[in-house]
Protein backbone atom coordinates (compact mmCIF):
# COMPACT_ATOMS: atom_id res chain seq x y z
CA UNK A 1 0.00 0.00 0.00
CA UNK A 2 1.07 3.10 -1.12
CA UNK A 3 2.02 5.46 1.84
CA UNK A 4 1.63 9.28 2.10
CA UNK A 5 2.96 12.65 2.88
CA UNK A 6 0.23 14.86 3.88
CA UNK A 7 0.15 18.71 4.95
CA UNK A 8 -2.80 19.97 7.37
CA UNK A 9 -3.66 23.21 7.55
CA UNK A 10 -6.48 25.85 8.39
CA UNK A 11 -8.41 28.70 7.32
CA UNK A 12 -9.05 31.51 9.56
CA UNK A 13 -8.80 31.57 13.24
CA UNK A 14 -10.64 29.74 16.52
CA UNK A 15 -10.88 33.42 18.24
CA UNK A 16 -12.66 35.68 15.41
CA UNK A 17 -15.71 33.54 15.89
CA UNK A 18 -15.44 33.05 12.32
CA UNK A 19 -16.09 30.12 10.00
CA UNK A 20 -13.00 27.73 10.03
CA UNK A 21 -11.60 25.61 7.03
CA UNK A 22 -9.31 22.89 8.10
CA UNK A 23 -7.51 20.59 5.55
CA UNK A 24 -4.63 17.96 4.85
CA UNK A 25 -3.34 17.33 0.94
CA UNK A 26 -1.15 14.84 -0.01
CA UNK A 27 2.40 15.69 -0.84
CA UNK A 28 2.49 13.00 -3.91
CA UNK A 29 -1.04 12.74 -5.02
CA UNK A 30 -3.02 16.63 -4.83
CA UNK A 31 -6.40 14.36 -5.43
CA UNK A 32 -6.13 12.45 -2.27
CA UNK A 33 -7.64 15.45 0.37
CA UNK A 34 -9.85 15.92 3.07
CA UNK A 35 -11.78 18.61 5.13
CA UNK A 36 -14.00 19.80 7.29
CA UNK A 37 -15.50 23.45 8.13
CA UNK A 38 -17.01 25.17 11.45
CA UNK A 39 -19.48 27.84 11.41
CA UNK A 40 -18.45 30.87 13.10
CA UNK A 41 -21.24 30.27 15.37
CA UNK A 42 -20.65 26.97 16.10
CA UNK A 43 -16.84 27.86 17.20
CA UNK A 44 -18.48 30.70 19.24
CA UNK A 45 -20.82 28.11 20.94
CA UNK A 46 -17.45 25.17 21.57
CA UNK A 47 -15.86 28.50 23.19
CA UNK A 48 -18.27 29.11 25.26
CA UNK A 49 -19.52 25.94 26.53
CA UNK A 50 -16.45 24.52 27.02
CA UNK A 51 -14.55 27.74 28.57
CA UNK A 52 -11.73 27.48 26.41
CA UNK A 53 -9.43 30.85 26.09
CA UNK A 54 -6.85 31.77 23.90
CA UNK A 55 -5.11 28.27 23.50
CA UNK A 56 -7.16 26.28 21.12
CA UNK A 57 -4.32 23.57 20.35
CA UNK A 58 -7.52 20.68 21.61
CA UNK A 59 -10.06 21.97 19.47
CA UNK A 60 -7.44 22.01 16.46
CA UNK A 61 -6.29 18.57 16.89
CA UNK A 62 -9.90 17.55 17.26
CA UNK A 63 -10.58 18.58 14.06
CA UNK A 64 -7.62 17.34 12.21
CA UNK A 65 -8.85 13.90 14.42
CA UNK A 66 -11.54 13.75 12.46
CA UNK A 67 -10.55 13.96 8.96
CA UNK A 68 -7.79 11.38 9.47
CA UNK A 69 -8.81 9.00 11.46
CA UNK A 70 -9.90 6.76 8.27
CA UNK A 71 -6.85 7.22 6.59
CA UNK A 72 -4.54 7.14 9.07
CA UNK A 73 -2.65 4.36 8.27
CA UNK A 74 -2.30 5.68 4.49
CA UNK A 75 0.17 8.33 6.13
CA UNK A 76 4.08 8.11 6.57
CA UNK A 77 4.22 11.70 7.70
CA UNK A 78 1.93 13.98 8.32
CA UNK A 79 2.87 18.01 8.37
CA UNK A 80 0.94 20.22 10.50
CA UNK A 81 1.04 23.98 10.06
CA UNK A 82 1.89 26.39 12.73
CA UNK A 83 -1.45 27.46 13.88
CA UNK A 84 -2.05 26.07 16.89
CA UNK A 85 1.05 24.99 19.34
CA UNK A 86 2.03 21.82 17.59
CA UNK A 87 3.29 20.12 20.23
CA UNK A 88 -0.18 20.13 21.94
CA UNK A 89 -1.24 19.53 18.94
CA UNK A 90 0.58 16.39 18.68
CA UNK A 91 0.04 15.63 22.36
CA UNK A 92 -4.15 15.66 21.89
CA UNK A 93 -4.01 13.58 18.63
CA UNK A 94 -2.00 10.63 20.50
CA UNK A 95 -4.47 10.94 23.03
CA UNK A 96 -7.26 11.27 20.59
CA UNK A 97 -5.82 7.94 18.84
CA UNK A 98 -4.76 6.42 21.96
CA UNK A 99 -1.41 6.38 21.32
CA UNK A 100 -1.45 3.51 18.95
CA UNK A 101 -2.07 4.41 15.12
CA UNK A 102 0.09 6.78 15.39
CA UNK A 103 2.90 5.22 16.18
CA UNK A 104 3.95 4.18 12.48
CA UNK A 105 3.61 8.01 11.53
CA UNK A 106 5.69 11.03 11.85
CA UNK A 107 4.62 14.02 12.87
CA UNK A 108 5.99 17.33 12.41
CA UNK A 109 5.18 20.83 12.29
CA UNK A 110 5.78 22.87 9.23
CA UNK A 111 8.61 24.74 10.75
CA UNK A 112 10.45 21.37 11.58
CA UNK A 113 9.71 20.13 8.54
CA UNK A 114 11.47 23.01 6.55
CA UNK A 115 14.55 22.73 8.59
CA UNK A 116 14.92 18.84 7.93
CA UNK A 117 14.45 19.84 3.69
CA UNK A 118 16.37 23.27 4.23
CA UNK A 119 14.21 24.71 2.01
CA UNK A 120 11.42 27.79 2.37
CA UNK A 121 8.26 25.52 1.68
CA UNK A 122 4.82 26.42 2.67
CA UNK A 123 1.64 24.52 3.55
CA UNK A 124 0.36 22.41 0.62
CA UNK A 125 -2.97 22.51 1.88
CA UNK A 126 -3.39 26.08 2.48
CA UNK A 127 -5.21 26.89 -0.48
CA UNK A 128 -7.43 23.64 0.21
CA UNK A 129 -8.22 24.52 3.77
CA UNK A 130 -9.08 27.89 2.28
CA UNK A 131 -11.77 26.35 -0.16
CA UNK A 132 -12.86 24.00 2.83
CA UNK A 133 -13.80 26.97 4.39
CA UNK A 134 -15.99 28.89 1.94
CA UNK A 135 -17.50 26.05 0.24
CA UNK A 136 -17.76 23.22 2.98
CA UNK A 137 -21.25 24.22 4.55
CA UNK A 138 -22.70 24.36 1.61
CA UNK A 139 -23.89 21.03 0.92
CA UNK A 140 -24.78 22.02 -2.98
CA UNK A 141 -21.07 23.80 -3.39
CA UNK A 142 -19.32 20.58 -2.80
CA UNK A 143 -19.07 19.39 -6.39
CA UNK A 144 -18.58 22.34 -7.67
CA UNK A 145 -14.76 23.34 -8.96
CA UNK A 146 -12.74 21.06 -7.05
CA UNK A 147 -14.75 18.41 -5.36
CA UNK A 148 -14.49 18.37 -1.69
CA UNK A 149 -14.48 15.64 0.12
CA UNK A 150 -16.06 16.72 3.17
CA UNK A 151 -16.35 15.15 6.70
CA UNK A 152 -19.20 16.50 9.00
CA UNK A 153 -18.12 17.53 12.38
CA UNK A 154 -20.74 18.53 15.02
CA UNK A 155 -21.37 19.95 18.71
CA UNK A 156 -21.90 16.21 20.25
CA UNK A 157 -18.67 14.94 18.31
CA UNK A 158 -16.62 17.50 19.37
CA UNK A 159 -17.67 18.11 23.32
CA UNK A 160 -17.60 14.21 24.04
CA UNK A 161 -14.04 14.45 22.21
CA UNK A 162 -12.32 17.46 24.55
CA UNK A 163 -13.92 15.42 27.52
CA UNK A 164 -11.65 12.74 26.48
CA UNK A 165 -8.36 15.01 26.35
CA UNK A 166 -9.50 16.83 29.37
CA UNK A 167 -9.85 13.39 31.45
CA UNK A 168 -6.54 12.57 29.86
CA UNK A 169 -5.15 15.61 31.12
CA UNK A 170 -6.63 15.56 34.51
CA UNK A 171 -5.29 11.84 35.15
CA UNK A 172 -1.31 12.69 33.77
CA UNK A 173 -1.52 15.84 36.06
CA UNK A 174 -2.79 13.93 38.95
CA UNK A 175 -0.02 11.28 38.55
CA UNK A 176 2.86 13.85 38.51
CA UNK A 177 1.45 15.43 41.48
CA UNK A 178 2.64 12.51 43.64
Amino acid sequence: MRKYTIHIDMSGKFYEYKDIGIAFIAAEDKCFHKGTALSGKLVKTIIQMNNLKGDYADLYSICIYNIIKDDVTQFKKIIICNDEPTKKVIKYLNILFDNDELNEVEICSIDEYKKQIEKKVMSEADGRANSYRKRGLFKRKWNKGTKLNFIETDLKTINSLLEKIRVSNDSSNQSHKR
